[in-house]
């Protein structure tokens, strides 16, 4: 969505110009519950279908040069850049699926940056990062 897109952007601005590298990894879900699809049909429009439809489409066609320096880039363009990794979850698996904790154990994260991430992280994934995630959450957290 926008809003991860956007903090994605803004860390990686943020790490690169301190010499570190930033991997992405990417939550790969489908609205399974009732009331997740009912939130899916009210936010999707405007929150992930409406820019990965139209918005960001229309940014990849555009020239990054008529962009202006240091625009942000889009999923797809982080994704086939050179200074960033970026991971894809097994379809509709946590984060905490053996195979993606795999996958992030072997990016060897110092830190780990949780932005708008849908699944909580269990102690096997917190314990790959030496110091520890920071996460970023627009709500209370579950208890």
């Amino acid at each position: 969505d926008i809003k991860g897109c956007i903090a994605v952007n803004f860390a990686l601005k943020q790490l690169t110009a301190r010499g570190h590298r930033l991997s992405v990894f990417l939550s790969n879900d489908e609205p399974r519950s009732e009331g997740a699809q009912r939130c899916a049909e009210m936010v999707g429009p405007h929150e992930t279908s409406v820019w990965t439809k139209s918005i960001f489409p229309f940014l990849e066609r555009t020239p990054a040069a008529n962009r202006g320096p240091g625009a942000y880039r889009t999923w797809e363009e982080l994704r086939a850049s050179d200074d960033v990794g970026v991971i894809t979850a097994v379809k509709n698996k946590s984060i905490n699926f053996h195979a993606n904790l795999a996958e992030v154990r072997a990016l060897a994260p110092d830190l780990i940056f949780s932005a708008r991430f849908q699944h909580i992280l269990k102690e096997d994934l917190i314990a790959v990062a030496p110091l520890g995630v920071l996460n970023m959450h627009p709500g209370a957290l579950p208890k």
